[in-house]
């Protein structure tokens, strides 16, 4: 099924922080995060709106080195602008090399963080291929690093050989010694397993959010992008009317929206944004003809 474009960038946001809602009303199920995304998000979004070429600057604001990043802080931090560049994968992994400059990220961490991020394209431009996800990936990102390849390899044996959740965590913890790097291993076999059911993908990483902080963040982002706001339990988005902080992003994730699809203005009461479509996904009509700009100027 395809989903409009605004309502996969508002399922990719509140993916990644409804982890926090639910924590805030049952009973603190999980622990904050070290570095509170939640509360930056908003004003990133705001930044990247008013000064769209600082992206660099704008990070830095947010993210001081002086943070001590794992990769998986470096990769939620991203999400403002893997909305905003999904469609441009040049800029985006341009950013992901400039920030890893910065604070002197390995070339193999700075590339399992492209594969995360580029997964999470894929789902937002409806171009991910569920059958062979892993297969897919490698292949379009032609992978340099061989840890990164044999430890997505684990991640493909596990997806096609239907293990459990605790038998690849249990296989992961055994190989690899980066928890952050197996955060994000295990968002891609969280999601990857289940990609159409937004609460068991939930509930899932909520069972082992107490090794791993940003696990639910991940992975809750993947299958929001996928699924779209649509794919969220209501009773879970009626947790969010109540948290002003969420309502106030989600406000801005539209306005982000309209500076994507060259509405540039604060209105977003006048954009029928729901039926703007994905790029590259307008199908053929009988009677509909597209006359290009250059053949107009043409004639």
């Amino acid at each position: 099924m395809r989903y409009s474009l605004i309502s996969k960038f508002q399922g990719a946001y509140l993916g990644q922080v409804i982890e926090k809602q639910l924590s805030n009303n049952n009973n603190k199920l999980v622990d904050n995060y070290s570095i509170d995304h939640f509360l930056n998000s908003n004003l990133i979004l705001q930044d990247i709106v008013n000064d769209l070429d600082n992206d660099l600057e704008i990070w830095r604001k947010y993210f001081p080195v002086s943070k001590n990043l794992t990769i998986s802080d470096i990769t939620l931090g991203l999400l403002p602008w893997i909305l905003f560049y999904h469609d441009n994968w040049h800029q985006l992994r341009y950013l992901v090399t400039q920030v890893s400059k910065e604070i002197n990220l390995k070339s193999e961490d700075r590339e399992i963080i492209e594969v995360w991020i580029y997964e999470v394209v894929l789902a937002l431009r409806e171009k991910l291929d569920i059958n062979y996800p892993i297969k897919q990936i490698i292949s379009r990102l032609k992978l340099q690093h061989t840890l990164n390849l044999e430890q997505l390899q684990l991640i493909a044996i596990a997806l096609s050989q239907g293990q459990s959740s605790k038998q690849i965590l249990e296989i992961l913890l055994a190989k690899i010694n980066d928890r952050s790097r197996i955060e994000l291993l295990f968002s891609l076999y969280l999601f990857l397993s289940i990609p159409e059911d937004f609460p068991l993908i939930i509930r899932r990483g909520i069972a082992v959010s107490h090794k791993f902080r940003n696990t639910v963040s991940l992975t809750g982002t993947l299958a929001g992008a996928y699924n779209s706001v649509e794919g969220i339990p209501p009773h879970w988005l009626n947790l969010t009317q109540n948290y002003q902080g969420v309502m106030t992003n989600m406000t801005t994730v539209k306005k982000l929206f309209n500076f994507w699809s060259g509405v540039y203005h604060d209105d977003t009461h006048n954009l029928v944004s729901s039926v703007i479509a994905i790029p590259n996904t307008l199908q053929p009509r009988a009677n509909l003809k597209i006359i290009s700009q250059e053949e107009y100027r043409a004639k």
